[in-house]
């Protein structure tokens, strides 16, 4: 267990079906604060799975969200949802979202993803999308082994700057295409292949991977 200590408003207000409710934060009991914490955490990595079904017919078609929008009631999109491919690929890529929110996102101190999904800007790409997963849990063990869990310091390392950019609060986070470039000049492991291989095995077993799969 660890213990934390955060600073909240003496008054939270909720606001609801054009509703409001004022909550006296000094009455709260901080087991309920800590259950409060606990189901905000879970919701927003949940939320990230939220577009798998979207992602993972983008990257089946090679479609950004134009075509996903003209094209996601088609026969072949329905095809492709009753194929047996279909829930694997599901199944990766919201392991794939929900770790890079945790991982990218909040281990960083960045709250709101700044992720491109197959609904958004480009299409999405599962296996790179997994390796950059895998990439950023290996340098963030790595690092903190050897300078600490602070990622402000590692930012501020002249040989790791380039890894890293900083969101509007200060706070440092993964540059994701600077961890491509990473990937691609670290010979110690082949990323890409690792999560290709990961994602081809899920698929071949009818099954979507867990954490184990990762080693974590």
């Amino acid at each position: 267990m660890k213990e934390y200590t955060i600073t909240l408003a003496g008054v939270y207000t909720v606001t609801a079906q054009g509703q409001s409710v004022d909550v006296d934060m000094y009455k709260l009991p901080q087991e309920i604060i800590a259950k409060a914490v606990l189901h905000g955490l879970t919701k927003k990595i949940a939320d990230s799975a939220a577009s798998a079904h979207a992602d993972a017919v983008c990257a089946k078609f090679g479609w950004d969200a134009q075509a996903y929008k003209a094209g996601k009631d088609t026969q072949a999109v329905r095809d492709y949802v009753n194929s047996p491919a279909y829930a694997s690929d599901k199944s990766a890529i919201a392991l794939a979202n929900m770790q890079s929110t945790v991982e990218v996102n909040l281990y960083s101190g960045a709250w709101a993803a700044e992720r491109q999904r197959a609904t958004g800007a480009s299409k999405v790409d599962p296996v790179r999308k997994l390796a950059r997963d895998m990439a950023t849990t290996f340098l963030t063990q790595s690092l903190t082994a050897r300078i600490g869990k602070d990622m402000a310091k590692w930012a501020k390392e002249p040989k790791l700057a380039a890894l890293f950019t900083f969101t509007e609060k200060g706070n440092a986070r993964f540059d994701l295409q600077a961890v491509d470039k990473w990937m691609q000049g670290f010979a110690a492991r082949d990323f890409m292949a690792e999560a290709k291989v990961q994602i081809e095995s899920a698929q071949s077993a009818g099954a979507g991977l867990d954490l184990a799969d990762l080693g974590l």
